[in-house]
């Protein structure tokens, strides 16, 4: 990776990758042609690095998450509980369901094993596929925005 990181463009490149732009906006961002973006993603090392930094972003929105989750679904739990309206007590609900379903995915229930991954072993995931990813990024970005001040 550090013949890579001395190339053209290489951080915005990758992360705009990372992210889920596209090989021709990340390239526009790089500062290259979209030519030049699509011959550094044949090359085994910008694919490795590129799913090294999606690791990194997945694994820093479980520690958010993680950390919030149980403030966050208590706040929910009580609102549900307390609210007047049934609008707002379907859409508490649906707020813990999401979540739960967000937990269960961290599981990685997706390659046909049914049996939960035992808490102390670690999730590998460079196994989720791009769209996994990108799931998973969406609702975790989504719930951020609702918890925070003004939302």
């Amino acid at each position: 990776m550090s013949e890579i990181n001395k190339s053209k463009g290489y951080p915005n490149f990758a992360l705009a990758i990372a992210e889920g732009r596209t090989v021709h906006d990340a390239a526009n961002a790089a500062g290259f042609s979209e030519r030049t973006g699509y011959r550094r993603l044949e090359k085994k090392e910008w694919q490795d690095a590129i799913q090294e930094i999606r690791v990194l972003m997945v694994e820093q929105t479980i520690d958010f998450m993680s950390s919030n989750l149980h403030d966050t679904l208590e706040t929910v739990k009580k609102l549900m509980e307390k609210a007047d309206s049934d609008s707002v007590k379907l859409g508490a609900a649906k707020t813990i369901l999401q979540m739960v379903i967000a937990q269960i995915k961290q599981l990685d229930l997706s390659r046909g094993d049914e049996t939960p991954v035992k808490p102390e072993k670690k999730l590998d995931f460079r196994a989720l596929s791009n769209e996994e990813i990108k799931l998973f990024l969406t609702l975790m970005a989504k719930m951020q925005g609702e918890n925070e001040p003004g939302s």
